[in-house]
């Protein structure tokens, strides 16, 4: 099954800095999915992390592939919270596009992609990370993003949360799409 289309749960654009953002009010065992865009514009360094249902205890962990600068490299850690991204200088910006598998019964993993330390023509790092979340009693009703440090979401940020509107029906199925309403997938 895929999604075929998305319906836009939460958008804002930062008007001033931030040391965190959060995203309430979500129903992660009927949404089953979110992407998660962010086009960040940094004001300091730190380590962003998206804490879900707000836990920020050792909860996480994460598998990355990266390129710095000329040197790609590979990492793995159990952490307190899903690793996005980072930016080191007031002036770079960078790009983080993530795909959260949200129900519960399972573990909570997201698969993303980002791009940072980006100025001028220059692309600091780049990377995929496949996270977890370990907790797979609790519903998913809320999403901290937390930018490592004081005001490290810059203004400017633009942070986007999707959800399914519809679904492709599976192969040998009805066909068409589904409403997520249905509890079809992922029940």
């Amino acid at each position: 099954m895929s999604v075929t289309t998305w319906r836009l749960a939460y958008s804002t654009t930062l008007t001033e800095a931030a040391t965190s953002v959060t995203i309430s009010s979500l129903t992660g065992d009927t949404d089953v999915m979110y992407r998660l865009n962010i086009r960040s514009s940094g004001i300091g360094s730190g380590e962003w992390l998206l804490y879900l249902n707000n836990d920020s205890g050792s909860n996480y962990g994460f598998q990355m592939l990266k390129g710095a600068n000329t040197t790609a490299s590979a990492y793995r850690a159990a952490y307190t919270g899903m690793y996005l991204s980072g930016n080191g200088l007031n002036t770079d910006i960078g790009q983080f596009e993530g795909f959260l598998y949200a129900k519960s019964g399972y573990l909570r993993t997201m698969v993303s992609s980002f791009a940072d330390g980006i100025a001028t023509t220059t692309v600091t790092s780049d990377g995929l990370f496949g996270n977890v979340w370990t907790n797979t009693a609790d519903e998913i009703t809320s999403i901290v993003l937390n930018g490592g440090g004081a005001n490290t979401l810059g203004i400017g940020t633009v942070i986007e949360l999707w959800k399914p509107a519809s679904w492709d029906a599976p192969a040998g199925g009805a066909g068409g799409n589904m409403s997520t309403n249905t509890g079809y997938w992922g029940a």
